[in-house]
């Protein structure tokens, strides 16, 4: 199996493609432990190029969605071809996985990356001329790390008008 990853604010964004059974789960579940070590807490699992999965894919999957829980993170499945998902409803793993249609939809599940890059990339998209797409990521070139830098400029000065939370939220 192949584990393709690419990151989409502060989530980790894994498209499976292949087999996750027996013979590819220990890979993935060294890989998955890996991300967790690095700190990575949010996880959308791209399911569309799975042709199978079998218990030792179920098991890793149900592992990394309880030590997630632990940790206050979560994981949205996406994509699953019928045969796939017919597996987690047979295993009667639907349960405990949040699983929908597209990305888009699981995006919409996951938390919004709230960093002050998230913010000011999402601020920059707005101030394009219409039309125009967004880049992402910014490049290190032309108008876009401008507008980028603008935006970063004009977060940070709101922040600052902002008054304090009465309670801050605990860092992790």
């Amino acid at each position: 199996m192949e584990l393709l990853e690419s990151k989409n604010g502060s989530t980790m964004v894994l498209e499976a493609v292949g087999r996750l059974d027996a013979s590819t789960a220990p890979d993935c579940e060294r890989r998955l432990a890996e991300l967790l070590k690095d700190g990575e807490r949010f996880f959308l699992f791209d399911l569309g190029g799975l042709e199978h999965i079998d218990s030792s894919g179920l098991r890793i999957l149900l592992m990394l969605a309880r030590r997630l829980g632990g940790l206050e993170g979560q994981m949205v499945l996406c994509r699953l071809s019928d045969r796939v998902r017919e597996v987690f409803e047979v295993a009667g793993f639907s349960a405990f996985f949040q699983m929908t249609a597209s990305r888009r939809s699981a995006f919409g599940i996951l938390p919004p990356d709230v960093s002050l890059s998230g913010l000011a990339d999402f601020i920059a998209t707005q101030i394009l001329p219409s039309g125009t797409e967004a880049p992402t990521p910014f490049s290190s070139s032309g108008g876009s790390l401008l507008r980028r830098q603008r935006a970063t400029a004009a977060v940070a000065r709101l922040l600052r008008l902002a008054p304090e939370p009465a309670v801050r939220p605990s860092e992790s």
